[in-house]
């Protein structure tokens, strides 16, 4: 028998998150479902660079990219579970 892929036999967890309102203020806190996904399974949802930095804790070279000394408003969210990170 083939066993299904670890996102899908782990029982849910969950974590509690402050999200922000319509105006930009912090919500009320919330919990909200945890995202557990194998290694593959983020593989194929990131590029390459992307998995490097969120999920194998590397970094981008200080001073540079396209977010150095940014300052374009909006609301920014992380690119594995899509959660605002800040605005």
């Amino acid at each position: 028998m083939k066993e299904a892929p670890l996102s899908q036999n782990v029982r849910p967890s969950f974590v509690h998150v402050r999200l922000v309102d319509e105006n930009g203020k912090p919500a009320e806190l919330q919990a909200m479902e945890k995202v557990i996904k194998t290694d593959d399974e983020w593989r194929r949802q990131l590029t390459k660079e992307q998995y490097e930095i969120a999920r194998g804790k590397g970094t981008e070279r200080a001073f540079c990219g396209v977010f150095y000394d940014h300052k374009k408003p909006g609301l920014y969210s992380c690119v594995c579970c899509g959660l605002p990170l800040f605005a």
